[in-house]
């Protein structure tokens, strides 16, 4: 095969910036210190400092970590898409870990509902 027609099939990506991990980072960040307080919340004794509030404190702390880490782990999963090209490991460990979170956090409301 020619050179010419060696050279008409290479296909030619365009270099993608690489954005800061900052915001994904702070959102998992924000998420897990979220969740954590639901289950401080949960779990501690009642004459410890706010542990006497009710249960709907700790199912909202569920909903609300679960949806910044849904938001956080997504993201993370965009960039690292982006910055590959393909879906590598850490793209898809990404996705699996933000649906986890959506689910957990679909349940813990569901749970508060009824």
């Amino acid at each position: 095969m020619s050179q010419v027609l060696d050279r008409q099939r290479t296909e030619y990506r365009v270099p993608v910036r690489r954005r800061s991990p900052v915001v994904d980072y702070t959102l998992i960040a924000i998420g897990a210190l979220v969740a954590l307080v639901g289950v401080y919340f949960q779990f501690a004794p009642s004459n410890w400092w706010l542990a006497h509030f009710s249960e709907a404190y700790y199912l909202w702390s569920y909903v609300v970590g679960g949806l910044f880490l849904t938001t956080g782990f997504g993201v993370f999963a965009n960039r690292t898409m982006e910055e590959d090209g393909h879906a590598s490991t850490r793209a898809i460990t990404a996705t699996i870990l933000a649906i986890l979170a959506l689910a957990g956090a679909v349940v813990a409301s569901l749970v508060l509902i009824f």
